[in-house]
């Protein structure tokens, strides 16, 4: 992985650290560079995600000895807060969080600059920090804010069958798979948007029948968004 050091940043005399903006064309390419990569900190989910709260994205790449480590983050000022707001200076304090998903920092070794990062949120006033662990990262087990959980996950090996998938299926999720056969359901990978207002129909209604909050809504304006 090459650095172009115009756009380095020394925090000390043997780790280096690059940050990226959203604008950036690199943005992908140094995501994709680590095997473990999810689409949560691809740039085009990155975009998505921060136009729910007026977030501002950054990619943070650490490089020591030709070992390197990434982190995607969204950046909000804590005086856009009602409950700062009126004590606070905008662009005074910062928190900082992982994107809707699965996020936190990634590595291909065991290299994980956590005094590094903290250093650097010190030196920008980022003063609080939310992230969910990527489930295929060991960032969990360095981090030093305090860890809780409150869901479990399904991981589920794609290498298997497909008829050894479905075998693992809870058995009203199997029905329910049997009836969408019999009434011919179809999947469309729809790049054009043609149907859109189709999708967004479904959307809505699967939301609001299941009284989901609206912190977990994507509007209408997310989709039409020209990557």
């Amino acid at each position: 992985m090459k650095l172009t050091r115009s756009v380095m940043k020394r925090v000390n005399s043997n780790m280096q650290l690059i940050e990226f903006s959203i604008e950036s064309e690199k943005w992908n390419d140094i995501v994709k560079r680590f095997h473990n990569y999810s689409v949560f900190d691809l740039k085009e989910y990155q975009l998505a995600s921060c136009l729910l709260n007026a977030e501002i994205p950054r990619l943070l790449l650490f490089e020591h000895n030709n070992q390197y480590a990434m982190i995607t983050i969204h950046i909000k000022d804590i005086a856009h807060d009602e409950n700062f707001s009126s004590i606070l200076n905008t662009g005074e304090y910062f928190d900082i969080s992982s994107a809707y998903g699965y996020g936190g920092m990634i590595s291909d070794t065991d290299y994980y600059p956590i005094d590094d990062f903290l250093r650097y949120c010190k030196e920008k006033s980022y003063i609080s920090d939310f992230v969910r662990f990527n489930l295929f990262s060991n960032y969990k087990d360095y981090y030093k804010g305090e860890v809780e959980s409150h869901s479990h996950n399904i991981v589920v090996n794609l290498e298997q069958s497909l008829e050894s998938i479905i075998s693992g299926y809870d058995r009203k999720v199997r029905k329910n798979l049997r009836v969408a056969e019999r009434n011919d359901l179809t999947i469309i990978q729809d790049s054009n948007f043609v149907y859109l207002d189709d999708f967004l129909r479904i959307y809505y209604s699967t939301m609001q029948r299941n009284n989901a909050s609206d912190n977990f809504l994507f509007y209408e304006r997310i989709f039409s968004i020209d990557y």
